[in-house]
């Protein structure tokens, strides 16, 4: 075979090799771009809550449904590993432990910083609140119920039941207390966490036999997600807001964080500003009968600026009473 033989080959050999590497580059910056969210109250359905995302972004998202104590033995078991870009929990104390054990990514420069109020953002930018969920108490109006003011006020009346079940769905409430008290003695802590579960009985969504309906105490997304309450004595009962006089109302707060060298780091960052966007937030808050974390001119939520200005423990330094009130809770609660 002549030189000019020998050139040709190699250039047709080198020409293939190339327009085989630019199919293949072309084949990967054709490929879905995909978001992974782990969260314990998140379902399939509510994949739809994210469609214009999904379209906008060209990424694909996919829920894991799992406890947060689950997620955190599996990003422990998996490591750098895992798939698992974002977590979204319905408790941020939840978050606390996933801070602790460094498996959450610090949002660090200020242009990524979403725009959510210091309220209900981790002071170290690790995590941010995303939905309000007060604790609640629904009663109807009579001589007994008037005098509920404070949660305290359930320790004073003959009963009071509630539809959480497990002591853990407390624990947001008592933590408040908990960080209220700090500067008191753990005996005051206990006095006031005994008087108000001495007082629980147990759950029925009807009167009893004598048409005693208890007052409930429960969130404001579990009274409205069940549908069956609200077709019981309950629905004509009244909402009512405790606490708001002093020491602002206790509540839960829904959070989300991005987990430490996320393999989608930046979709979970895009989603983390999409969720906080005002009309966003609005609407997935409807949606999971919660309260926006942005200021609503909605009508439905018209009442949530004059409720929700004093807010009971700081995001901040939540996590520094945590482990308190789950011990109390364990101590006082009869279940």
């Amino acid at each position: 075979m002549t030189v000019w033989a020998n050139r040709y080959v190699i250039y047709i050999f080198l020409l293939g090799l190339f327009v085989s590497s630019c199919r293949l580059e072309k084949a990967g910056t054709e490929r879905t771009q995909q978001l992974v969210i782990a969260s314990d109250f998140l379902n399939d359905k509510d994949e739809s809550l994210f469609k214009d995302f999904e379209k906008e972004h060209e990424i694909r998202i996919h829920i894991l449904h799992i406890s947060a104590d689950s997620i955190n033995q599996k990003l422990e078991k998996e490591g750098y590993s895992t798939k698992i870009d974002l977590v979204l929990l319905r408790s941020a104390l939840d978050l606390c432990d996933l801070k602790a054990s460094e498996k959450l990514q610090r949002i660090v420069h200020k242009e990524d910083i979403p725009t959510v109020s210091k309220r209900f953002a981790d002071n170290e930018g690790f995590f941010y609140g995303i939905g309000i969920n007060p604790f609640i108490i629904v009663a109807k109006i009579d001589s007994n119920t008037r005098k509920i003011a404070n949660y305290k006020d359930l320790g004073k009346i003959n009963a009071w039941s509630t539809n959480l079940k497990e002591n853990n769905d407390f624990l947001p409430l008592m933590n408040g207390m908990a960080h209220r008290m700090r500067e008191e003695s753990s005996e005051s802590f206990m006095d006031w966490s005994t008087s108000l579960f001495s007082k629980e009985i147990e759950f029925r969504k009807g009167n009893d036999s004598s048409g005693y309906l208890p007052p409930l105490l429960t969130t404001y997304s579990a009274f409205y997600s069940d549908s069956a309450l609200l077709h019981s004595g309950y629905r004509k009962a009244q909402v009512l807001f405790p606490n708001q006089q002093n020491g602002g109302l206790f509540y839960e707060l829904r959070a989300v964080a991005i987990v430490k060298q996320a393999r989608n780091y930046s979709n979970a960052l895009e989603f983390i500003h999409y969720i906080t966007e005002s009309s966003v937030n609005q609407r997935i808050n409807s949606w999971w009968n919660t309260f926006p974390i942005t200021t609503s001119l909605n009508r439905s939520y018209s009442y949530q600026n004059k409720r929700f200005k004093s807010y009971s423990i700081p995001v901040g330094k939540m996590c520094s009473t945590r482990e308190k009130a789950s011990r109390m809770i364990k101590k006082v609660r009869k279940k």
